[in-house]
C-alpha cells in the first residue's frame, strides 16, 4: 500500500472506527458520551435520521469501507485486509438485525446500547445490499456469513418490495429520502440493484420476475435514467454519482443478458464521463486555510432553535434541512462550549466530493476512463495529508478506489 494512501487508511481506523460495535462513525469517535442519549434518539432530537450527531451515515461508510478491504484482500492477498473486513462485516449485520421491523437497515446506534432513529435512507441501503453482495461473493465469507448475507439482503428487499417500492421508516411510515421506486438518475438503478442482489444471491425466481418487470416499465426509462455523459449538475452531490455507480456496477457484473448487460456498460461510463470535471477541483480546496471542526455542536442550537421557531414541528422531516441553516447562520454567534474546544484538531475542507469522483472512474467498464481517473486523482491521493480529515466521509471511498487502481496497473502498489 502506498504510504500516503497507507496514512488515510490508519486515521480512519484510528479516530472514527469503534471496536466495540464494529462500526465507523462520521466524527472523531472518543466514547459514548458523545452520541445523542437514549432520550434525544426516542425523541429524534435534532432530527429523525440523527443528523449533525455524528452517527447519521455508520451503514453508509461501512459498506464502502467493506468494499475496499475486499478489494484489496483480492488484489493482494494480506491476510490483514480479510481480517478487518469481517470486523466491518459484523458491524453491518448489527444494523442489518438490530430493528425490531424486519428488514429495515438502521444508519447506526451509539456504542453499549441499541436504541436507532426511525428514518434510513435509500443511501443506506444501496450501500449496505453492496457490501452484503461484494461479502457473499468474496473468498474472505464463510458459508455462515454467505447465509447471513444473503438472509439480510432478502429481509431488506422484502420490506422495500412490500412497502411499494420504497423504504420505510422503522414504524412504516414514509422516510424522508427513501423514495427508491422514482425514475431518475439517483433512484432508478438502486431499486434495480436491489431486486437483483435478491435473486443472484438466493436464486429465488420471484426476485428475477420482479426484477424484470420493474426494467420493463414504461419502456426500459429505468435503464436510461442515469447521470452524464452531460457535465455533473451543481444541484446534486457527487455522493448521489458514486453511489449509483455502485449499483449500475451490480447491475454489470451480475446481468447475463447482453442487452441489459449494454445499457449498464453505457450507465458506467457515462457516469465517469459527468464526474471527471469534478476531480481537478482538488487542488483549489487544499489551498483553503485549516479549519478547526467543532464537534456535538447541535446541542449548543436546539433549544435557541426551538424557542425562535415554535411553529416548526421538530418531528417533521423538513425541519432538519431548516435546524442545519440555523447552526450554519448562528455558527459565530453562539460560542462553543470549552470542552468542545478541548476536542478539535486543525483540518482540511473535505475532499469528499473530489475522492468520490475518482471512485466513480474507477467502476467504469471502459479502460481510457479508468486511466483518466487514476492520472486525474493519483496527484490528489499521493499528496494530501490525509491526517487532516475532518470526518470519516472524506475516505470512506478512497481506498476501493485506489485498490481498483492498482489492479488495473495505474496506481503503484507501494
Amino acid at each position: 500500500m502506498h504510504p500516503s494512501i497507507r496514512l488515510a487508511h490508519e486515521t480512519l481506523w484510528s479516530r472514527f472506527f469503534c471496536d466495540e460495535e464494529n462500526l465507523f462513525y462520521d466524527l472523531e469517535f472518543t466514547d459514548s458520551s458523545q452520541f445523542p442519549t437514549r432520550e434525544e434518539v426516542a425523541a429524534s432530537i435534532p432530527n429523525s435520521a440523527g443528523w449533525c450527531t455524528g452517527m447519521e451515515d455508520c451503514c453508509l461508510a461501512g459498506g464502502w469501507i467493506l468494499d475496499g478491504l475486499l478489494c484489496a484482500h483480492r488484489v493482494s492477498g494480506e491476510h490483514e485486509w480479510a481480517e478487518k473486513a469481517r470486523k466491518v462485516f459484523k458491524g453491518l449485520v448489527a444494523l442489518g438485525t438490530v430493528s425490531k421491523t424486519p428488514g429495515f437497515i438502521a444508519r447506526a446506534f451509539a456504542p453499549g446500547r441499541r436504541d436507532i432513529y426511525p428514518n434510513s435512507s435509500t443511501d443506506q441501503y444501496t450501500s449496505f445490499v453492496y457490501g452484503m453482495w461484494r461479502y457473499a461473493n468474496s473468498p474472505v465469507a464463510s458459508t455462515e456469513e454467505r447465509e447471513t448475507a444473503t438472509r439480510l439482503v432478502l429481509n431488506a428487499t422484502r420490506l422495500v418490495e412490500s412497502f411499494g417500492d420504497d423504504i420505510p421508516r422503522e414504524d412504516m411510515r414514509p422516510s424522508l429520502y427513501g423514495e427508491t421506486g422514482l425514475i431518475e438518475p439517483d433512484r432508478a438503478c438502486r431499486l434495480l440493484q436491489f431486486y437483483k442482489a435478491a435473486n443472484v444471491l438466493s436464486g429465488d425466481d420471484h426476485w428475477h420476475d420482479v426484477y424484470m418487470r420493474k426494467v420493463e416499465e414504461h419502456d426500459r426509462a429505468r435503464i436510461r435514467k442515469h447521470y452524464g455523459p452531460e457535465p455533473f449538475p451543481p444541484e446534486h452531490h457527487m455522493w448521489a454519482v458514486f453511489q449509483s455507480q455502485a449499483a449500475w456496477r451490480l447491475l454489470f457484473e451480475t446481468e447475463a443478458d447482453s442487452e441489459l448487460r449494454g445499457a449498464y456498460r453505457e450507465a458506467l461510463n457515462a457516469q465517469a464521463v459527468c464526474a471527471m470535471p469534478v476531480i481537478d477541483t482538488w487542488r483549489e480546496i487544499v489551498k483553503q486555510p485549516l479549519q478547526r471542526i467543532i464537534p456535538d455542536r447541535w446541542r449548543d442550537f436546539y433549544e435557541p432553535f426551538c424557542l425562535e421557531h415554535p411553529e416548526i414541528d421538530m418531528q417533521a422531516d423538513e425541519a432538519s434541512g431548516r435546524f442545519m441553516e440555523y447552526m450554519a447562520r448562528h455558527a459565530e454567534d453562539i460560542p462553543p462550549r470549552p470542552e468542545a474546544l478541548a476536542r478539535t484538531r486543525p483540518t482540511m475542507p473535505t475532499l469528499l466530493e473530489q475522492v468520490q469522483a475518482v471512485g466513480v472512474g474507477m467502476l467504469a467498464e471502459d479502460p481510457e476512463l479508468k486511466r483518466e481517473a487514476a492520472e486525474k486523482g493519483w496527484p490528489m491521493f499521493s499528496e494530501v495529508d490525509w491526517s487532516l480529515m475532518s470526518e470519516s466521509a472524506a475516505v470512506r471511498c478512497l481506498e476501493g478506489a485506489y485498490w481498483r487502481g492498482v489492479e488495473a496497473g495505474l496506481f503503484p502498489a507501494g
